[in-house]
């Protein structure tokens, strides 16, 4: 049985050709418009770009310029602050000052300060806004004014605790508040007066190592306009110690212990304060910051030391020095 096969003609029909023809014509026009349209496509999405490009470099300048103003003003604010600080820490010769202060960011929520009222009698406020920046550092430097005003009249502790409490609630229209504590000592009487607004608690360091606490009931400034606060006494005797500070001093984090470390407590901070009993007055404040040197202060902080003099430790101390000096010279 035999196969047979047929092929089609060799010769298309013309109007086939010229349909093979049109759709390769149609297939390049409609590719070119193709590549035009993503031509176009790219040279919108670069006008785009640079368009963007030139508001971001802008916006980037103004940012920078803001940027230059805004730490012009910071540091001005900063020497406005400073300048509402003490000039000197106060030569009395009954007492022994020192200080540290150190806010964490330009302008900061800490303030203090001395009132030398007369040779017998020295008024010590400390105090700390809440929050931190501008905010805090409008109220603090409100409440040296009001401090600096009030005094001026010669109030008890707690009358001038409550007056500075009525000009911040008067000023203040936000949930900003003070704590704070005012004390005069009178070296006559050997008597420390004081009122406490919300404060961590002063502590005294007696010569025995014995730790005292200086409380005294107190709200926080600023947000109750009738509040009252109690004024105490404290008998104190050469050779106390006071120690004054805010809770930047001991809300500190641990630097090696990560994020889920504890914050120091009150407590373990006056433990630390115990411990420089030891201490003499002036190696006091260098030995608690070597103890708070593995903790990251994330608040701004202040610390006041004050210590009575004391003729019985200033005699063992010349008597040291001498013999120091002694063994020195063979």
């Amino acid at each position: 049985m035999l196969l047979t096969f047929s092929f089609p003609p060799q010769d298309l029909p013309d109007f086939l050709l010229l349909g093979a023809l049109l759709g390769i014509i149609a297939l390049i026009f409609i590719y070119r418009m193709y590549l035009k349209h993503n031509i176009t496509i790219r040279e919108k999405l670069n006008k785009d770009l640079q368009k963007r490009n030139s508001f971001l470099t802008a916006v980037t300048n103004k940012l920078r310029s803001t940027q230059r103003i805004v730490k012009a003003d910071l540091k001005i604010a900063r020497q406005i602050q400073l300048g509402l600080l003490p000039a000197q820490i106060p030569q009395i010769k009954e007492m022994r000052l020192d200080v540290i202060y150190k806010p964490v960011a330009e302008v900061g929520g800490d303030i203090y300060d001395f009132f030398q009222f007369d040779d017998k009698k020295l008024g010590v406020f400390i105090g700390d806004a809440s929050g931190h920046g501008f905010a805090a550092a409008m109220i603090s430097t409100l409440s040296k004014m009001s401090l600096y005003h009030h005094t001026q009249d010669k109030q008890s502790a707690s009358e001038l605790i409550g007056a500075i409490n009525r000009d911040l609630t008067a000023n203040i229209n936000s949930h900003h508040y003070l704590t704070c504590f005012w004390g005069v000592f009178d070296f006559e009487r050997n008597i420390l007066t004081y009122s406490r607004a919300g404060h961590p608690t002063p502590l005294c360091l007696r010569k025995d190592g014995t730790l005292h606490n200086l409380c005294a009931e107190g709200t926080l400034l600023g947000l109750l306009e009738n509040a009252a606060f109690k004024q105490e006494e404290f008998r104190f005797e050469p050779g106390d110690r006071f120690f004054l500070f805010t809770d930047g001093m001991y809300d500190v984090i641990h630097k090696n212990r990560g994020r889920e470390a504890e914050a120091m407590t009150y407590n373990q901070f006056a433990q630390l304060i115990k411990k420089t009993s030891i201490e003499t007055f002036n190696t006091t404040l260098s030995a608690i910051e070597k103890s708070l040197s593995d903790f990251k202060h994330e608040d701004d902080y202040t610390l006041i030391v004050a210590e009575i003099y004391d003729s019985d430790i200033e005699r063992q101390l010349l008597t040291t020095n001498q013999i120091d000096r002694a063994l020195l010279s063979q």
